[in-house]
């Protein structure tokens, strides 16, 4: 008969198990509870990926065309753009540099705090240089540092706007994609007012999209 006094052998591979088990749940709830934290630590070990890098490509391409318009062509409202200039909306670009820029010194980005500048909107060569002058602020920030971005819905008031966690990553990624997709509608504003001054046939493009393009181009080629 066994002696039920004796400790029982120790199943050091189920207790990996278990472990293993109980790390991967701590960690899907750390996600839920903080978005994209995992995200960051990967981050840390992958030093190839930069979303400034990715930012500082398309400030390049804006200030080359904003060094090249019209400034009269610029500032006029398009019905294409609802009434809205190609200035405006180049303006609006710049307002999310400046609003993640600002945002560094409390570590906290508030994408409604903005400035609104109208000689961003009026003049291009003035906002070339602005826009660039922000992009150097911007490229000291540390990709991977956590901050907090305060969201802004219509049905909050100022005192009750949310914050979230987030990354200076995180946020120059958005600031990327949120250009990208003005530059789209101000793409159209070019082939409206000043089809002569779009040369590049990616601008206003996504990079995914730019991708998918090569790719069934060159499916194209090899049939």
């Amino acid at each position: 008969m066994r002696n039920r006094c004796l400790p029982k052998a120790v199943d050091h591979k189920k207790m990996a198990r278990r472990k293993s088990k109980k790390k991967a749940i701590i960690a899907r709830n750390r996600e839920q509870l903080f978005p994209g934290a995992l995200c960051f630590a990967w981050l840390k070990r992958n030093t190839n990926m930069s979303s400034k890098q990715g930012l500082q490509d398309i400030t390049r391409q804006m200030a080359t065309y904003l060094n090249q318009i019209d400034p009269a062509d610029y500032r006029q409202p398009l019905d294409v753009l609802s009434g809205s200039s190609i200035g405006q909306h180049f303006r609006h670009i710049f307002d999310f540099y400046h609003c993640l820029a600002k945002g560094a010194a409390e570590d906290l980005v508030d994408y409604a705090n903005r400035e609104r500048d109208p000689r961003v909107e009026s003049d291009p060569v003035f906002a070339a240089r602005v826009l660039g002058d922000t992009m150097d602020q911007i490229a000291q920030l540390p990709e991977d540092q956590l901050i907090r971005m305060r969201a802004d819905f219509m049905h909050l008031g100022e005192t009750d706007r949310p914050l979230y966690p987030s990354s200076y990553g995180r946020e120059l990624t958005f600031v990327h994609d949120h250009a990208v997709h003005h530059l789209a509608l101000i793409k159209i504003g070019f082939q409206a007012q000043c089809p002569g001054l779009l040369t590049d046939p990616n601008f206003g493009v996504a990079p995914s999209t730019v991708r998918f393009r090569e790719e069934q181009n060159a499916e194209t080629v090899q049939s």
